[in-house]
C-alpha cells in the first residue's frame, strides 16, 4: 500500500535521502548533481519544505520514501498562475505500480487550490517512460531545449512540456 502526502520538516532526512538516490540514478534528469548536493547542509533540505511557493508530496510504502515531486509556484504578481514541475522521481524498485501517476495528479489537484492555471516541466528527452506518462495526464510538449544538460562528455535535450488546468 503506498501512501501519498505532503512531506513537511519533520521528513527533512527522509527527502535528502531520495534526493541524493535520485541524483546518482538518474543524472540526466536532474540540472543538479550528486556531487553538488552531497555536502549541502541539512538545512537547505528543511528549507526545500518549507517554502510557502513550494508543495513536495512524498510516496511512502510501509515507512520508506520511494518517491517524490515538487510543485513550485511562481511568486511574481503576473506569473503567479503558472506553477512548475521539479524534481519527480520514484525509486527504481517501486516503477511501474501508477506511483509516479499518483504523484503528479496529487500536484495538479494541489495546483487547483492554489489558483495555478498552467503548469510547465521539463523532462529529458531520452526519458520515454516519462514522457509518456505526461502525456497521459494531458500535458503537451511545446519545444525543446536543445543541449539543457551536459554530462560524461555528452549533451542532453529536454523536452518543455505545459498542462492547461481548471476546475471543473
Amino acid at each position: 500500500m503506498i501512501e501519498i502526502r505532503r512531506l513537511d520538516i519533520a521528513d527533512t532526512k527522509e527527502a535528502r535521502t531520495l534526493r541524493l538516490e535520485a541524483l546518482q540514478n538518474d543524472p540526466t534528469s536532474f540540472s543538479s548533481s550528486y556531487e553538488e548536493e552531497r555536502n549541502y547542509p541539512l538545512s537547505i533540505f528543511e528549507d526545500r519544505l518549507s517554502q510557502d511557493h513550494s508543495v513536495v508530496f512524498g510516496a511512502w510504502s510501509k515507512s520508506q520514501l520511494v518517491g517524490m515531486v515538487t510543485l513550485l509556484r511562481e511568486q511574481r504578481l503576473k506569473t503567479k498562475h503558472i506553477g512548475t514541475i521539479n524534481a519527480m522521481y520514484v525509486s527504481p524498485s517501486f516503477r511501474r505500480q501508477g506511483i509516479a501517476k499518483s504523484l503528479m495528479q496529487e500536484a495538479i489537484k494541489q495546483a487547483l487550490t492554489l489558483g495555478i492555471q498552467r503548469i510547465r516541466l521539463s523532462v529529458s528527452q531520452s526519458n520515454t517512460q516519462a514522457i509518456s506518462l505526461y502525456e497521459s495526464l494531458g500535458f503537451e510538449m511545446y519545444g525543446i531545449e536543445p543541449q539543457a544538460i551536459y554530462l560524461a562528455n555528452q549533451f542532453e535535450d529536454m523536452v518543455l512540456m505545459n498542462l492547461t488546468i481548471q476546475e471543473g
